[in-house]
């Protein structure tokens, strides 16, 4: 009986259709760290040098501090299209995190961006560290060899115990040169994987260092894109300049009540419009008696953002956080 026998460029023509641009790309090997409990993701963008006027001298870097991937996990599921991996777990294994990234999307995604990649895994196989390698050239993707005619060699070994477990991707002969058009709107898009509610040290951060774009030689600091980032959240003096910020969605807003009921259930505290004056107005509650049956809850600080959704407020909203 006849099977259905895949082109290896079906890799290419899938991950065409399926990502938009280099910036979608991105965003989804981020989103494949979040869903392997990485703490945090560390991406470099380093241009082609002037002097070589090639996209071959540039690379893309992207570091997750997560899982990782044993060889088994590398050939099984990260190499197996439309894996269905994801679906079946649907949230990751260690912090319960909701997943984020595209079922299978991943391998696609290194191919859309570079004709390279260099993948560097280590990870904890029954109680010991594995270290895995592979080098995949997607050019051989591109010519006229069916996908199970294509060869993948990993090199698998001990590792450590000091090896920290994650992946490195580090992408090479890039197709794309990256504009500062594109730079922004990859930022804007990293700004709406990071949380301004639950900010803190423990939560899922990304770094994106662009230093290697530079005015003199590209017209456009690439640094500056992420560090003065509009709307950004925290003061600058108190963070990474390579840190990518969320939206201030928790100092943007119409309206805010902000204060504390004490042990009596008397409340103290303001009340701002941003839609009119602006400025503070003190807000008084006063306490009522507690029953028998009812206990005090203890001291309790507040404080509500609270937003118009009619179309014009909304367009304000987003155009001073910069989305728009």
């Amino acid at each position: 009986m006849p099977k259905l026998r895949p082109r290896a460029r079906i890799v290419r023509t899938i991950g065409d259709q399926l990502i938009s641009g280099p910036e979608a790309a991105l965003i989804e090997l981020v989103k494949n760290a979040f869903d392997a409990d990485s703490p945090a993701v560390h991406i470099s963008i380093v241009p082609p040098r002037e002097d070589i006027k090639s996209l071959n001298s540039g690379i893309i870097k992207v570091v997750d501090y997560g899982h990782g991937m044993s060889s088994d996990d590398i050939l099984g599921k990260w190499f197996e299209p439309a894996t269905s991996d994801k679906v079946t777990r649907g949230a990751s294994p260690g912090l319960g995190r909701t997943m984020l990234g595209a079922k299978g999307v991943g391998r696609f995604a290194t191919a859309r961006l570079g004709s390279r990649l260099d993948l560097l895994s280590v990870s904890e196989v029954s109680g010991r560290k594995e270290v895995s390698n592979i080098i995949v050239n997607w050019e051989l993707f591109e010519q006229a060899l069916y996908l199970d005619e294509i060869e993948i060699d990993i090199q698998t070994r001990p590792g450590k115990s000091k090896d920290v477990c994650g992946v490195s991707l580090e992408i090479s002969e890039l197709r794309d040169s990256w504009t500062k058009r594109q730079l922004e709107l990859l930022v804007r898009e990293l700004r709406r994987l990071t949380s301004p509610i639950k900010y803190r040290e423990d939560d899922f951060q990304v770094f994106l260092d662009l230093s290697g774009f530079q005015k003199d030689t590209h017209g456009f600091d690439g640094q500056s894109i992420v560090s003065g980032a509009f709307g950004a959240i925290g003061n600058d003096d108190d963070f990474d300049p390579k840190e990518i910020r969320p939206f201030a969605i928790n100092k943007i807003f119409h309206y805010m009540v902000q204060g504390e009921f004490d042990e009596d259930g008397q409340f103290t505290g303001f009340f701002i419009n941003n839609r009119g004056d602006g400025k503070r107005q003190p807000l008084n509650v006063s306490s009522t008696s507690l029953t028998s049956e009812e206990i005090s809850c203890g001291p309790v600080s507040l404080r509500l953002n609270i937003y118009d959704r009619e179309g014009e407020a909304v367009v304000e909203l987003f155009e001073k956080l910069g989305i728009l």
